[in-house]
């Protein structure tokens, strides 16, 4: 009979929980990113310089939208 322990359980949904942040990750970087730099580029702003090809922005694109979430939902305080 197939039995699971909880060790199995536990690498089962890291790995799965893996596959799941790739996707949100690769989604966050083709639809957010694209629309962010889009907007970027109508005001006349590059991407920034110090980021050529690692994607190191995406993290700080990441959080620079959950600062405005946050200071949307409980002000400047």
């Amino acid at each position: 009979m197939l039995e699971f322990l909880t060790e199995d359980w536990f690498i089962y949904g890291a790995g799965i929980l893996f596959f799941i942040c790739a996707f949100c990750s690769v989604c966050f970087s083709r639809i957010s990113i694209k629309h962010i730099e889009k907007e970027m580029a109508k005001d006349g702003k590059l991407p920034p310089d110090w980021d050529k090809g690692i994607g190191a922005r995406v993290g700080a694109y990441a959080v620079a939208l959950i600062i405005k979430r946050v200071l949307l939902l409980y002000g400047p305080e």
